[in-house]
């Protein structure tokens, strides 16, 4: 009886992801690139700038699957702007797939052709954030504040803001006053807001096969990455443990993916699906090996 059970669940499991795959935050990858736009660099260029040897990084090749990811243990997840090649303002965040809460973490402003070599500029270069045991968001380490619950595990979004005569549009009341948040600051009025999970997304701007908006690339222990290639603030970002990543949004319609790049820190993607399905199998070896065995009987 223990060893059908064991059976039963371990099937069930199986099909329980298997059937749900596509429903799940994984993404299919790779994806192929659309047309970009003339004049402009591809995410292979950038890339083999970024890079100290051009082809360390294979924009094609490299995509990875993943659209969440959890906390590495007992540390803080940074996050770095990388370029900001799109022609709009906008901001770089975290969300919970539980509860839909989202935090900005950078906002960047669109590439100005006379001022700094026509490349985008952050607001701020760099952020963090905190997950506590549990699950819960801190921008800061407190120990009194309990944090915001629902991020066990997180994705990340690209706010792309109402753009018009090259300024952000910002949130008005009904008598034309602009309105502010908690902090003081007036509110962008956001234009559209792309996910790492391609399921977030209502489309990919260029192509009905898919709906992909953001490509992820895991570095390798040691790779590098020059922060100062596109921006003013020189900074070499240095990968190590095999949990850091670069995140490539498509902000527009061409499909180029080189429209806002940030670099994080200290993360691991959660589990693809063909791992969950590995462990269900895993799982019904292990009944069928311990019935032919007569490890379940009872004694």
């Amino acid at each position: 009886m223990k060893t059908s059970k064991l059976l039963i669940l371990s099937v069930a499991f199986v099909f329980m992801f298997v059937g749900s795959a596509l429903a799940l935050p994984f993404n299919d990858r790779p994806i192929t690139f659309g047309p970009g736009t003339a004049g402009e660099l591809s995410l292979q260029e950038v890339m083999d700038v970024l890079t100290p040897t051009a082809g360390e990084i294979d924009a094609y090749l490299d995509q990875h699957e993943a659209g969440l990811w959890t906390k590495k243990t007992d540390t803080d997840v940074d996050a770095y702007s990388v370029t900001m090649l799109g022609p709009w303002n906008g901001a770089f965040g975290v969300y919970s797939p539980t509860n839909g809460k989202e935090f900005d973490l950078l906002e960047v402003t669109a590439p100005d052709p006379h001022a700094n070599g026509g490349l985008g500029t952050p607001s701020e270069y760099s952020n963090n954030f905190i997950i506590k045991d549990g699950g819960y968001f801190q921008y800061d380490w407190d120990p009194n504040d309990p944090g915001v619950a629902g991020f066990a595990s997180f994705g990340f979004y690209f706010k792309r803001y109402e753009m018009s005569n090259g300024e952000t549009v910002f949130e008005k009341d009904a008598d034309g006053n602009l309105l502010e948040d908690a902090e003081g600051n007036w509110i962008p009025v956001v234009k559209s807001t792309f996910y790492t999970e391609d399921d977030k997304n209502s489309s990919s701007g260029y192509t009905d096969d898919h709906t992909a908006r953001a490509l992820a690339y895991l570095l390798e222990t040691g790779q590098e990455i020059d922060l100062g290639a596109f921006l003013s603030d020189e900074f070499l970002f240095t990968a190590d443990g095999d949990n850091d990543w670069l995140l490539a949004f498509e902000a527009g319609s061409d499909g180029d993916y080189q429209d806002a790049i940030f670099a994080i820190e200290d993360m691991h993607p959660v589990p693809e699906p063909a791992t969950m399905v590995l462990l269900g199998l895993g799982l019904i070896g292990l009944g069928t090996f311990g019935r032919k065995k007569g490890l379940f009987t009872k004694k």
